[in-house]
């Protein structure tokens, strides 16, 4: 059997990168002087579909590594388990997006909006302020798995409700997340009611195809969760392989109940026999990778890249989209209470940063416009909240004076009002990263210089990925944190209720929790939209957080890989309806020499 072998001897690509994928911004703004229109992406054909193949493919989360398979504790591991595990509800690619009508791009970071959704392990769910309810498809199998002595058997509401309530008792999310959840129930074999105390819109992305929404079943928990082999599920493929820092591997699910129908043909997915996810740090060494093709596609490769990959590699299909994921310095504005989930004591808060005009002037020191082309080339200076396309979003030509004038670099005038706070000559503070991550280390170099300028002296605190984890949730940090994040639904969740685990800044504020939760239980969504989009600008305005410019990224995909339209979203991170409906034209890969 030809298993990814090869995997294990990559490095030699790292050089190869340092030469051929070293492509910094100055190089983009070359590439985009020379080329003064976009080109037009072109929609791949579907043609006749083939079973078999592999596809060896990278995400945003593969430099992560699955510590835990816990996914309840460990959210990032969602990816290498999506493969396997499947969510009560999902983005429906088919009807809604570009290979249908294409209203909905499932592009957008983290996000699968409700009214373009479908049912995945239930068929149909209804949703009421008193409770929510969802029916199980019949028929869908447990694959079992032989490791851990669980025979194949049926997936059933008690299932449903076990992953449910394990992820409301057990995740530092639950307890914020299910804030409105009276109780989990399964009243038959394939009904399950949630029972709540109010509505809140964000159900649907912590329970249906979002955080925490991978249904996992009981025998898995009580062999031993955090053990890769114990893994089980009813998705597409079926976990085979995880070498430590090398790889995770998955075959074909034979007896998957899910189908397509191409050109008026119903197909049962999946058409791959095998799937590779690698794990892979190094940007330079992916791009290497994609570029040799030994990774077939890459879905979220950075903006930067796109001149390099056009000259070297003009065969790669591309699909340029907004993420809506930004960048941000989160502030000390409170303390944690979840430090003592972790058996820990919150760093002593520094008052100071409880200024709302001091947190200001820091943005207003800040040149987003010099970030936006030093470090991604192109981006969107105004990206929170889902974005340009979001219904909460507001262009910043449309804010209000108060909002606006926090996007207008002015060193002068952030000066002056630190001056005005009690600091004529400035401070010093501290600055947690995680340098592994994207771009952080080329962001927080630029931060630093340009506080200098409004005599603000930065020190920065590298930390490893996991440790930058756990000290965001604890607030075991002092002053400041370099963050990435997005996900509209969860973010005015998490954001507005000032207790949510991942409220990184503690930033409280009673105005905000409020009208949240009278947005949250509008079941109108016209009228909610307009409240959440009032309450994106006032929390703008506080600015316990600085907002960074939202990045581009571009899918890029081999001429081999069919039936794939750029979507990258059907939840979070949630790949799996479009790898499922791929297939690999064997022999115009051998073709193409590979």
């Amino acid at each position: 059997m030809k298993k990814k072998i090869w995997w294990l001897g990559l490095s030699f690509l790292m050089v190869a990168a340092l030469v051929l994928a070293s492509c910094g911004p100055s190089e983009v703004g070359e590439q985009e002087e020379e080329e003064e229109e976009e080109e037009e992406e072109e929609e791949p054909v579907a043609g006749e579909p083939q079973y078999g193949g592999e596809i060896t493919y990278l995400t945003w989360l593969t430099f992560r590594e699955p510590t835990s398979w816990d996914v309840a504790k460990n959210l990032g591991t969602c990816v290498f388990s999506d493969p396997f595990q499947e969510q009560i509800i999902g983005g429906d690619i088919e009807k809604y997006g570009p290979r249908g009508s294409n209203v909905w791009a499932f592009n957008a970071y983290g996000e699968s909006p409700e009214d373009y959704d479908r049912g995945v392990l239930s068929e149909s769910w209804e949703a009421t302020p008193s409770s929510l309810t969802f029916n199980i498809r019949k028929g869908i199998m447990w694959t079992g798995n032989e490791h851990m002595g669980m025979e194949p058997r049926e997936l059933t509401a008690d299932d449903i409700a076990y992953a449910l309530t394990y992820f409301w008792k057990e995740s530092q999310y639950g307890p914020g997340a299910f804030y409105y959840v009276e109780s989990i129930t399964a009243t038959d074999r394939y009904t399950v009611v949630v029972k709540t105390n109010q509505y809140d819109f964000g159900w649907f992305f912590w329970m249906g195809s979002g955080h925490g929404s991978n249904i996992f079943c009981r025998e898995t928990v009580e062999a031993g969760f955090d053990d890769w082999r114990n893994q089980c599920g009813t998705g597409p493929f079926i976990l085979t392989n995880y070498v430590e820092s090398s790889y995770t591997a998955y075959k074909r699910n034979p007896n998957y109940w899910d189908t397509t129908t191409i050109n008026g043909k119903e197909y049962q997915l999946p058409f791959l026999d095998s799937l590779v996810l690698p794990i892979m740090p190094d940007e330079s060494t992916q791009i290497a990778a994609l570029r040799t093709g030994k990774v077939d596609f890459h879905e979220r490769v950075p903006y930067k890249y796109k001149g390099t990959l056009a000259s070297t590699c003009p065969e790669l299909n591309a699909h340029m989209y907004a993420t809506g994921a930004t960048m941000f310095v989160d502030f000390a504005c409170g303390e944690s209470k979840y430090a003592d989930i972790y058996m820990q004591t919150p760093t002593a808060l520094d008052t100071k940063w409880t200024n709302r005009n001091l947190r200001r002037a820091m943005m207003i020191g800040t040149d987003l416009k010099a970030i936006a082309k030093g470090v991604y080339g192109e981006a969107i200076i105004h990206g929170m909240w889902g974005g340009p396309g979001s219904p909460a979003h507001t262009p910043i030509e449309e804010l209000p004076p108060e909002a606006a004038v926090l996007f207008d670099y002015n060193p002068g005038l952030a000066k002056q009002m630190l001056a005005d706070e009690g600091y004529p000559e400035g401070f010093d503070m501290e600055m947690i990263l995680a340098p592994a991550q994207r771009c952080d280390a080329d962001i927080a170099a630029l931060l630093v210089d340009q506080w200098a300028k409004i005599g603000v002296t930065v020190k920065l605190v590298p930390l490893e990925t996991t440790v930058m984890s756990q000290q965001r949730f604890t607030r075991t940090w002092k002053d400041s944190a370099l963050n990435e994040s997005s996900y509209p639904v969860r973010v005015f969740q998490e954001l507005c209720l000032g207790e949510q685990a991942a409220n990184n800044a503690s930033f409280m504020d009673p105005y905000l929790q409020e009208q949240y939760k009278k947005a949250a239980a509008t079941t109108d969504v016209a009228k909610r939209n307009a409240m959440l989009k009032d309450l994106a600008i006032y929390y703008v305005e506080q600015c316990p957080r600085i907002q960074l410019p939202a990045s581009y990224s571009i899918s890029y995909w081999w001429p081999w890989i069919k039936n794939y339209y750029g979507e990258t979203e059907t939840g979070f991170s949630n790949l799996m309806p479009m790898v499922s409906r791929m297939w690999v034209d064997q022999d115009l890969k051998a073709e193409m020499g590979h």
